[in-house]
């Protein structure tokens, strides 16, 4: 008997990295697992389906920490809906750090539009799903989405005018 029959599946993170890959795929025109694979260094003729059982939850040969470390680093802007599904199920936001210190205020005065205008899409969300008096599952999962981004566009904007300082 193994350890991990204890262990959760968390099946809707590697749904999430999955979803990830193929965003990259699509985006690079390239083979996703074939890729990756050569990214985390699997050799065999079978490298595909060998990176296929490590995003598989029923093989219990789930990645290793460093191999997920190693596909972030090689997302390129695809990490994100990774990075999203790590701080949501703990309750934190993730934003995108602002490297360069040159921030200006038209920067900020876009960011604040972005955040007015998803504040009032969410909002005219909330009256439409609620027309019916109820809300169903699907539709209060995409109001927290929502949510999650406005307040990720609102953290950025924080830091932001911190960096005005």
């Amino acid at each position: 008997m193994t350890r991990f029959i204890n262990i959760p599946d968390y099946t809707d993170f590697f749904k999430t990295i999955k979803l990830s890959l193929n965003n990259f795929s699509v985006e690079m025109g390239v083979t996703a697992y074939s890729y990756f694979a050569d990214k985390l260094f699997i050799s065999s003729k079978n490298k595909h389906t060998v990176l296929s059982n490590l995003l598989n939850t029923n093989t219990g040969k789930d990645l290793k920490v460093r191999e997920l470390l190693l596909l972030l680093d090689n997302l390129q802007g695809h990490e994100k809906p990774i990075l999203d599904y790590i701080c949501n199920r703990y309750g934190f936001v993730c934003s995108l750090n602002v490297k360069e210190n040159n921030e200006t205020n038209e920067n900020i005065k876009d960011l604040l539009l972005k955040i007015s205008g998803s504040n009032g899409s969410i909002i005219n969300d909330y009256i439409s799903f609620n027309s019916d008096d109820e809300l169903d599952d699907n539709e209060v999962n995409q109001l927290l989405k929502a949510s999650y981004n406005i307040r990720a566009l609102l953290n950025q904007f924080e830091q932001d005018l911190k960096e005005k300082i």
